[in-house]
């Protein structure tokens, strides 16, 4: 693994570290009620759905966190958003009660 790592051109290395902290940037945002930034992503029209609807490491997207923190205004701005998949489950949902 480290030596497929170390292959790597150190642009593409920027690359791919780069694209990974950019499709965290939203959730983030959204797990920290960052309000503001994401009002700033849903107002670029050519923000794409891929990366509000990303899942971080705990498997939670933007919406999840709305839901999780009680944030009515997060969650009201995402549910406006054709863009937002409000259908995603999180990895701790059980369906049978």
């Amino acid at each position: 693994m480290l030596l497929c790592f170390l292959d790597w051109t150190p642009n593409l290395l920027w690359k791919h570290l780069m694209s990974s902290f950019s499709q965290a940037e939203f959730v983030d945002a959204a797990a920290c009620g960052d309000l503001d930034a994401i009002k700033s992503y849903l107002a670029d029209s050519s923000f794409p759905a891929s990366m509000i609807n990303h899942v971080d490491k705990d498997g939670r997207s933007a919406f999840h966190y709305s839901c999780l923190n009680d944030d009515v205004p997060l969650l009201t701005l995402l549910l406006k958003d054709e863009r937002a998949n409000v259908t995603l489950l999180s990895p701790k949902v059980s369906l049978c009660g």
